[in-house]
């Protein structure tokens, strides 16, 4: 009795698995998997000084940037570093994901708000104002290489269970294994879960 219960409750487990999977299949198929905003390109300006400026000078010159940048874009993020180069440091300013390609006139004139800041220790012909973008891989990137590492796993698990113990249980193992990844997909589809590096995390782990 017991054992027939358990089939059917596997059997029941098993159509619930198969009809979330072609649901994700369907939403994956119409919409695609969410985007992590936190994973798209963005522009950064650098406010590099050639001298070293103490705590309170390199606070006062970030804080007075950030107001300046501000007026035309939205700073997500604020870093600070060192430049081995010149000795002296780089502010960098992260733009928002949504913000357009920062300008020459723009650059110029952050440049000589600085100048005119009249921050101590400020030369405005000791400082550069430039931008860069940080380029990401998009989610899709991510999905292709996950999908050809969990293929590779999903191969030497069939060779190992195939030549341990018997090509049927080679094959379970390795439906078995494809049905977890994309069940783990299909959920990822279907409540939009942000798409990026973590994904590739989780259909891994799923499949451990």
């Amino acid at each position: 009795m017991s054992k027939l219960i358990t089939k059917k409750f596997l059997l029941c487990c098993l159509a619930v698995s198969l009809v979330l999977i072609v649901a994700g299949a369907l939403v994956l198929g119409l919409a695609g998997f969410n985007p992590d905003t936190t994973m798209r390109d963005r522009y950064i300006v650098e406010v590099k000084d050639l001298i070293s400026l103490d705590e309170s000078s390199r606070k006062e010159l970030s804080d007075f940037c950030n107001t300046e940048i501000e007026k035309q874009y939205s700073v997500s993020q604020i870093r600070y570093s060192e430049s081995s180069a010149t000795g002296g440091g780089v502010i960098e300013f992260v733009l928002a994901s949504n913000a357009e390609e920062p300008s020459e006139e723009f650059l110029e004139g952050l440049k000589a708000s600085i100048g005119g800041s009249g921050i101590e220790g400020i030369d405005g012909t000791l400082i550069s104002v430039t931008y860069h973008d940080s380029d990401n891989i998009a989610y899709y990137g991510y999905i292709w290489r996950t999908a050809i590492g969990v293929g590779a796993v999903l191969v030497l698990l069939f060779v190992y269970i195939s030549v341990r113990f018997k090509v049927g249980m080679g094959l379970t193992a390795l439906l078995a294994g494809l049905h977890d990844v994309l069940l783990t997909l299909a959920i990822v589809a279907l409540l939009r879960i942000p798409a990026g590096i973590g994904l590739a995390g989780v259909a891994v782990f799923s499949l451990m």
